[in-house]
């Protein structure tokens, strides 16, 4: 049994208390969920081929502002055959992650999102396939888009502060931080995790290397107080777990030491 020595442990735990509790009967909610459109964020969505991403029908809708001053700008595609613009998601190809982390408000005690990072493709193999070359390329086009946008509508400083969650270092394949689904109120990962024959995961369980591919939403445009922030967010993942290491245990006790590990008796300072 855990005991806090005072209230402020309390508070300090009772985020990761939550996500335990949730953790422990995610999987019972999972065996009342259906594959219906109800189970997603998003309805009437399509995926959109990376060459029909264009200028001409990327929309940058009126942004709205929030209770704290900020501003969102909602992003949307015109498809030719669509009445009405719609959720601009794409798919990535199917590559190696690095399973799924949590990321720590700026004061480092609480749980505020989920990301998974992928490499777009494996720089020790040589270059990038067909398909890991355009959706490389088709997010940047995406990031220069909101690029230009903010330039004009917001002005350069605006611009020039634009966070993008694709990472690229010089030698290195970039690694992209798409977020989860995630409802900090009731700490639940909203993206679905899933496998061949319909089996669903728990996203927390799914912190090892794996195999993934994607449907990436490209939300929205965050404007806060010190940036712009392109929000990418996972709608659903289907997962290969990749077989781990196991660990061999060579730290294993003497006669002698377990001799003396039963005869010493340790006493408060």
């Amino acid at each position: 049994m855990i005991r806090l020595s005072s209230s402020a442990d309390s508070q300090r735990l009772e985020p990761f208390f939550f996500e335990y509790l949730h953790h422990e009967w995610w999987s019972f909610l999972q065996l009342k969920r259906t594959k219906s459109k109800a189970h997603y964020r998003f309805t009437n969505m399509q995926l959109s081929s990376l060459k029909s991403i264009t200028r001409d029908n990327v929309i940058f809708e009126e942004a709205v502002t929030n209770q704290h001053g900020h501003e969102r700008i909602n992003i949307k595609i015109k498809h030719a055959e669509a009445a009405a613009a719609e959720p601009l998601v794409i798919a990535s190809p199917f590559r190696f992650s690095f399973g799924v982390q949590s990321s720590l408000n700026k004061s480092g005690d609480v749980v505020a999102g989920y990301t998974l990072p992928t490499p777009l493709w494996n720089h020790q193999e040589g270059e990038p396939t067909q398909k890991e070359f355009a959706f490389d390329e088709a997010l940047k086009e995406l990031k220069h888009m909101c690029y230009e946008y903010l330039d004009d509508v917001y002005g350069t400083d605006v611009a020039e502060s634009i966070k993008f969650p694709l990472v690229e270092k010089e030698g290195k394949a970039p690694i992209l931080y798409p977020r989860l689904m995630y409802n900090p109120k009731s700490y639940t990962i909203r993206t679905l995790f899933h496998t061949k024959g319909g089996r669903t995961y728990n996203p927390r369980d799914c912190r090892d290397y794996c195999k993934v591919k994607m449907s990436i939403v490209v939300d929205s445009i965050y404007l806060s107080d010190e940036y712009a922030s392109v929000q990418l967010k996972v709608n659903d993942v289907y997962i290969q777990p990749l077989a781990q290491k196991k660990v061999q245990p060579l730290a294993i006790l003497s006669e002698d030491e377990e001799e003396d590990e039963e005869d010493e008796v340790f006493e408060d300072p």
